[in-house]
């Protein structure tokens, strides 16, 4: 009785993951700015029978968009214009992506035959912008949904945690098993060690400011004296300056059409 109880809820909890098998999503970031998705779900011949009310064979258009409302993943699509659109489900850095309608693909055959396995693909390509810091949160939601999800990075890119489930990690690759979100925090490896690199430097050109400061309280003549801590203030002013109109183009410097959608 025990040994059938165990077996019981082990196939208990394989049925999220076996679920998952019918949904798959592929992600990838190109660079700072750019990105695609690509969504993909199985439908077989027992699914697609339950939707097919005049018994034909076939589904019809109507007929795929109940299967895709009560089956398919929930996208929470927003528009501007018509023209531009962003998924809700999806955000980096807790910004929305930005998807151009035209880059908006869909392989869907319509009408839809029930014999056989019917793939759907949902793919975009996606304009966004990170923040200014060189860790970054990928999050994506579908409630009460489960499948398969892999993520490509860019070099010189490392992922930092995740929420999937039988994660296989290699720097900036990841794939995995989903269950209701997605939640990747990855690093930019160059921008975080240039960040170590301008604090250490920044507190080094201070120590040397302040250093020199005091020698030169009791120098031999005043007029050396005062050219010398000029020298050195105008360098740590430049310094800083600098330092700040960079992060500042940084962070608020998207090209315009990330502008336009709010981001």
């Amino acid at each position: 009785m025990r040994k059938i109880l165990g077996i019981l809820i082990v196939i208990i909890l394989l049925i999220p993951l076996s679920s998952a098998q019918n949904f798959s999503l592929k992600c990838s970031i190109s660079d700072r700015y750019n990105g695609s998705l690509s969504i993909s779900q199985e439908f077989g011949e027992d699914i697609k029978k339950l939707y097919d009310t005049d018994h034909s064979g076939y589904l019809e258009k109507n007929e795929v968009a109940i299967l895709l409302r009560d089956r398919g993943l929930r996208l929470n699509f927003t528009s501007v214009l018509n023209t531009i659109y962003f998924l809700q489900n999806f955000t980096l850095d807790g910004r929305t992506p930005m998807i151009n309608a035209q880059d908006i693909h869909v392989n869907l055959t319509i009408p839809m035959p029930v014999n056989g396995t019917t793939i759907y693909t949902l793919s975009f390509a996606y304009t966004f912008y990170l923040n200014g810091t060189s860790d970054h949160i990928l999050k994506i939601t579908f409630p009460h949904r489960s499948g398969m999800f892999s993520l490509d990075l860019p070099k010189n890119n490392t992922i930092v945690k995740n929420n999937l489930i039988n994660a296989k990690v290699n720097e900036n690759h990841i794939d995995g098993n989903f269950r209701d979100s997605i939640v990747i925090i990855f690093r930019e490896e160059y921008y975080y060690w240039m960040n170590i690199y301008a604090i250490a430097l920044t507190v080094a050109l201070l120590g040397v400011f302040v250093l020199a400061a005091k020698k030169l309280r009791g120098g031999p003549t005043k007029g050396i004296k005062l050219l010398i801590k000029s020298i050195l203030r105008n360098l740590v002013a430049l310094f800083i300056v600098l330092t700040v109109l960079f992060y500042i183009l940084w962070v608020v410097g998207p090209p315009p059409e990330v502008r336009i959608g709010g981001i």
